[in-house]
């Protein structure tokens, strides 16, 4: 519902550049609004379209600092992620293929202390130092999931 220029509470614009925007459009649009740029200092979720680079990754992290929650399932292109927000709780990788440990060892020393749940299911390329990573790393983590991960051992 639409009232006074607000959507479920949110100003329009802040409605149009949670909702429409992909994080492979962030970089560019909030490079040209000075609004948008507010908005992103506060925004703590991000899901990124299957077709995001670590280009893409990089720049949209980098536009949102206070993020708690990313998804990035299914990101095939996604590799090297090397600087993750210190806030995040909640990680979604399931699908990417190609990443690597850098990726997930970044991650745990990035954002290890606030770290809850991170979903790895289907990373093929990760390895038992991208757990070890994790475990020295991330005391609160407390769901991880694991499966499909063929070089990761018992």
């Amino acid at each position: 519902m639409c009232a006074a220029g607000r959507v479920h509470g949110r100003s329009i614009l802040e409605h149009v550049a949670t909702v429409w925007l992909s994080a492979n459009d962030v970089p560019a649009v909030l490079g040209a609004c000075r609004a948008l740029r507010r908005i992103a200092r506060h925004h703590t979720h991000l899901e990124f379209f299957p077709t995001a680079t670590d280009t893409v990754v990089r720049d949209a992290l980098q536009q949102f600092p206070k993020l708690s929650v990313v998804s990035m399932r299914g990101c095939r292109e996604v590799t090297r992620v090397r600087e993750w927000p210190a806030s995040l709780t909640k990680v979604d990788l399931e699908g990417c293929e190609r990443l690597h440990d850098s990726a997930v060892v970044a991650l745990a020393q990035c954002g290890g202390g606030s770290l809850t749940d991170i979903n790895l299911k289907g990373c093929a390329r990760l390895t038992d130092g991208a757990v070890v990573a994790l475990t020295d790393s991330c005391p609160r983590l407390s769901s991880v999931d694991l499966s499909c991960t063929p070089k990761v051992t018992n």
